[in-house]
């Protein structure tokens, strides 16, 4: 056995290990594996620059280190190609898992609504003509204010309690 088959058996050997981790592991360093095939190359030249004809057996050996070198590069386009479908439908869905902030109206017209509420906190309802002076004070549609307004009195009535139940919250 020649130095050059035996050259060629370990380094098919190893593109073997190589192929199956990169068939196999997702976070393989991919350019380790570069760096590796490189250095094939860069030896079977060296092997093979003052070499005019192969062996048989030398020659399947190099054609078998070929096929795994196709079969590696095939394999580290697919990942890349897996790489990049998953990092674009990433950024397509770029979710941002914070809390919405909502829309919030303006403090000028919060201002505006909760004055009225103040004036009105007796009857704190809505009648069509103040609806429609609130609706065009803050520029909100009718659905916005009617909302602001029952937020408002829900908000105002749980602030009290009720007198069935304010003994258990006092210090008698």
């Amino acid at each position: 056995m020649t130095n050059l088959l035996e050259f060629l058996n370990y380094t098919e050997s190893n593109l073997k290990i190589s192929s199956e981790k990169a068939k196999t592991y997702p976070n393989i360093d991919w350019e380790e594996i570069r760096l590796q095939i490189e250095g094939v190359f860069e030896n079977l030249e060296n092997y093979l620059f003052n070499k005019v004809l192969l062996e048989e057996e030398e020659n399947q050996t190099l054609q078998q280190i070929l096929s795994l070198v196709a079969l590696i590069k095939y394999v580290c386009e697919e990942r890349l190609h897996q790489i990049q479908a998953y990092k674009v439908s990433v950024d397509e869905f770029n979710f941002d898992f914070k809390n919405p902030k909502g829309n919030r109206f303006s403090n000028e017209q919060v201002q505006i609504m909760a004055e009225w509420y103040n004036v009105n906190i007796e009857h704190p309802y809505l009648n069509t003509s103040s609806m429609e002076d609130l609706r065009i004070r803050t520029g909100l549609t009718r659905v916005q204010v009617r909302d602001w307004m029952s937020y408002k009195r829900r908000k105002q009535k749980s602030k009290f309690i009720s007198n069935e139940l304010e003994s258990y919250f006092t210090n008698n």
